[in-house]
């Protein structure tokens, strides 16, 4: 089992409107894998658009959910018209938060509907008791769902910064990070670190690779093609 991740940058391609041909190509390249699977998406161009706009304000939490279900709904429907059975499943329903923080889960559906259905899960506005609301994204719920049902390992379909391609960066693990880590640009270093905190607390390796490019995805899922990233523990990234 395991999880691919759609960057949102890979789907959406200006604020509220949706790349069709990337998102079609990843469906059908999805669609052609044998193996249980959950998906997950990011919205940089819906949600966080929306949040950064009307902060913690009950206002601000329903257009968030609004344009972010949105969204989910037309990765969703992108997989319905090839007759794949994706399924949302929003976080609002089934996390709660504290102070910024998810408190609370519910994951027993998502679960069980893995090896039924392929879940769809997205970054989303969910309550909480001291902020209104707060906005998670795409990993935080990943780390909630890996600690249930223990992927082997997460793809994450995203643009590659092109300076680990240059420098032929492929694996990233505990011995080397802090040196690769050091190299590489701000932006460039905000994805690894994500990247590597996913690796951490999830328990398994995460590979990103090029999702602009047809067939990456499937080369991934067999043989860990693009950059590698396997961190054990937590503390080197400190």
């Amino acid at each position: 089992m395991m999880f691919i991740k759609l960057d949102g940058e890979l789907i959406t391609d200006r604020p509220f409107s949706i790349d069709w041909k990337n998102l079609n190509r990843l469906v059908g390249e999805i669609d052609e894998i044998k193996e249980d699977m959950v998906i997950a998406h990011g919205g940089d161009n819906f949600g966080k658009h929306v949040a950064a706009e009307y902060g913690g304000t009950p206002e601000g939490y329903v257009k968030s959910r609004e344009v972010t279900l949105k969204l989910s709904m037309y990765v969703v429907s992108a997989f319905s018209a090839k007759g794949v059975p994706a399924v949302v499943f929003s976080p609002s329903s089934f996390l709660f938060a504290e102070g910024g923080k998810i408190k609370e889960e519910l994951i027993g559906p998502i679960r069980d509907a893995i090896g039924k259905f392929i879940p769809v899960i997205h970054e989303d506005a969910v309550i909480d008791s001291k902020n209104g609301y707060t906005f998670v994204s795409a990993e935080e719920v990943m780390v909630v769902l890996a600690e249930t049902v223990k992927p082997r390992k997460i793809l994450i379909a995203t643009d590659v910064p092109e300076e680990l391609m240059e420098n032929k960066i492929e694996t990233i693990k505990g011995s080397n990070f802090k040196t690769v880590y050091a190299q590489l640009r701000e932006s460039t270093q905000e994805k690894v670190m994500e990247w590597a905190r996913l690796s951490a607390k999830c328990g398994c390796p995460v590979v990103a690779f090029d999702g602009r490019k047809k067939g990456e995805l499937g080369k991934a899922q067999v043989s860990e093609s693009g950059i590698v990233v396997r961190i054990k523990d937590e503390s080197v990234l400190e």
